[in-house]
């Protein structure tokens, strides 16, 4: 990269970033003085965390409520105990092939297993955090190298204020640019030294090993990309100093943008999102305001100001708890009276009662309802099923979160695990059917979040085979018209039913053959032991006519059988 072309991505990175901080910055460093102070510091760019900041909040709910929602949403999108995601052809002929299935279903698994070992599930907890404060939370998923320590799918988490980002013509996040620091020893493990600055050499050599350096990092889709090599990629992937004017620290590509970046809603055509912090943070500010109040009204209450005679001067501090003292008798022969300044009516209950409505409606916008799962009401007032549909309509209403979640943030990262565990596990591509070669392959998210939203399609079908059901019993025809294969295909693939349950559809074929041909035999044994039996039947009438004496059956037939 020419220097011109250093210079300028150096502006178009300073404008992003200050779009960020002109449109963001202040107003996310009140969000995370109620909900989330760690973000403090890089949202300040503060060399340390100001502790101060944590003293400040004085009604946990805004706290306690975000991290309730970080670990509903991992636990309802993308739960570590359980399958959270399956992957199917999309030409629905190759759905049926059960081999094809299977295969993928081997794939899922190895999928699985690299995001158990990597730090993925920890890095979605950290960018749900991110959501719930800001509406937006991103972690970098790069390509590590065989020669890294780091597992397949480990991400590096980016916090509110250490990035920012640009959308496409379809408001899609399609670049990050990022401010990160690096220690001098890493720098050089990084980078080399041939490719760090002259000030990060001077203290290689001096042995300044832990002095920190600040490094830019931009992420952008490039014009008029040819795909070939690094620097020909279609997004870039660029490292430098802020300080270093004639000089990269790498340039790199990828071939797919290796950022995933949730938003928890976006209005119109905003760049950043806006979380549910947002959408309380007038609750947020009176319940800090309220408590404080009421600190004031119960000292007010419990040590008033107070009214001393004139002779107790200097002698303020007698009048704490356990204090004494002294007084002269006035010339009325009465004791000097210690008595309150200001009467204050402060009504606690009052107060406490709308700081329990505010911290309700916290709790509400961070849907803290849904992930505590209705442990704490209703209990023992509803059957199972009702729990389930109450907990599924509630569901419904993160539909729009969920799907920006799945959109955003899910797919594309299971798209760059299945990625990499296909071009890093030989044996999964010898095993391969022909058939799923070059074909496109879907993925199907079936978390429990994920599965609310289907489940009224669920509950379709098992409505429409009970009345099948019961139509049968009055005309067993129906059953003519219903084909029970399609129905548990459809089934089981809304509720992601794993498909080594089935056997192959040529199987499936062999076994119904294999009955219909006993089924034949048997019917054809059953005729022919009835055509034997009639025939004997004739055999003996014809018999018994045959042993009949002519004259006997005239004389019966004359006399009329007296």
């Amino acid at each position: 990269m020419h220097q011109d072309d250093i210079r300028a991505l150096k502006k178009r990175f300073d404008a992003v970033w200050q779009n960020r901080v002109t449109d963001q910055d202040d107003y996310c460093a009140e969000l995370a003085l109620h909900v989330l102070p760690v973000a403090i510091k890089t949202i300040k760019n503060q060399e340390k965390h100001d502790r101060s900041a944590w003293s400040k909040i004085v009604d946990n709910t805004g706290k306690d409520s975000l991290k309730t929602l970080a670990a509903g949403m991992v636990s309802g999108t993308c739960s570590p105990s359980r399958k959270w995601f399956t992957l199917q052809a999309s030409d629905e002929a190759l759905q049926k092939d059960i081999e094809i299935k299977q295969w993928l279903k081997a794939v899922e698994d190895a999928c699985y297993v690299a995001f158990s070992k990597s730090n993925v599930y920890r890095a979605v907890h950290h960018i749900y955090m991110q959501e719930g404060a800001f509406g937006i939370g991103a972690a970098l998923a790069p390509e590590h190298g065989d020669k890294s320590k780091a597992a397949l799918m480990d991400l590096i988490p980016m916090t509110f204020g250490e990035f920012a980002i640009t959308t496409d013509e379809f408001n899609k996040p399609n670049g990050v640019y990022r401010k990160f620091k690096l220690t001098t020893i890493n720098m050089v493990k990084q980078f080399g030294l041939d490719s760090v600055s002259d000030s990060v050499k001077s203290a290689y050599d001096n042995n300044n090993f832990e002095q920190e350096f600040e490094v830019q990092h931009a992420i952008y889709e490039r014009e008029n990309a040819k795909g070939h090599g690094p620097k020909n990629m279609p997004f870039a992937s660029i490292y430098f100093e802020p300080n270093a004017n004639d000089k990269l620290l790498r340039e790199s590509g990828m071939m797919s943008f290796q950022v995933i970046c949730g938003r928890w809603t976006v209005s119109s055509s905003d760049v950043y999102g806006e979380g549910p912090a947002s959408d309380c943070i007038g609750d947020l500010r009176a319940l800090q305001k309220g408590h404080q109040q009421i600190a004031v009204g119960v000292d007010y209450q419990v040590r008033p100001p107070l009214l001393l005679p004139d002779y107790l001067k200097g002698q303020e501090r007698e009048t704490l708890p356990n204090g004494i003292a002294f007084y002269q008798q006035s010339p009325s022969n009465q004791v000097a009276q210690v008595q309150p300044m200001l009467n204050v009516q402060f009504n606690l209950e009052g107060v406490m009662d709308l700081i329990s409505q505010c911290q309700e409606r916290v709790k509400r916008s961070f849907h803290t309802d849904l992930f505590m799962m209705l442990d704490a009401f209703d209990k023992g007032k509803m059957t199972a099923t009702e729990v389930y549909e109450r907990k599924s309509e509630k569901m419904l209403m993160l539909g729009p979160v969920v799907e920006r979640q799945i959109d955003e943030l899910l797919r594309p990262l299971v798209e760059i695990c299945v990625h990499r565990v296909l071009s890093t596990n030989a044996y999964l591509r010898q095993i391969a059917p022909a058939a799923i070669q070059n074909a496109n392959v879907e993925i199907n998210f079936v978390s429990i979040l994920a599965l609310a939203q289907k489940s009224s399609g669920s509950a379709v079908l098992e409505r429409a085979l009970a009345m099948v059901g019961q139509i049968a019993q009055i005309d067993p025809d129906v059953m003519d018209k219903f084909d029970t294969d399609k129905f548990m295909d459809e089934y089981m693939d809304i509720n992601g039913v794993s498909p080594n349950v089935f056997r192959p559809q040529r199987i499936v074929d062999q076994i119904r053959g294999q009955r219909a041909q006993q089924q034949q035999i048997a019917q054809e044994q059953a005729l022919a032991a009835q055509q034997a039996q009639t025939q004997n039947a004739n055999a003996n009438t014809l018999k018994t006519v045959g042993d009949t004496n002519a004259e006997t059956v005239s004389d019966l037939f004359m006399g009329g059988g007296a």
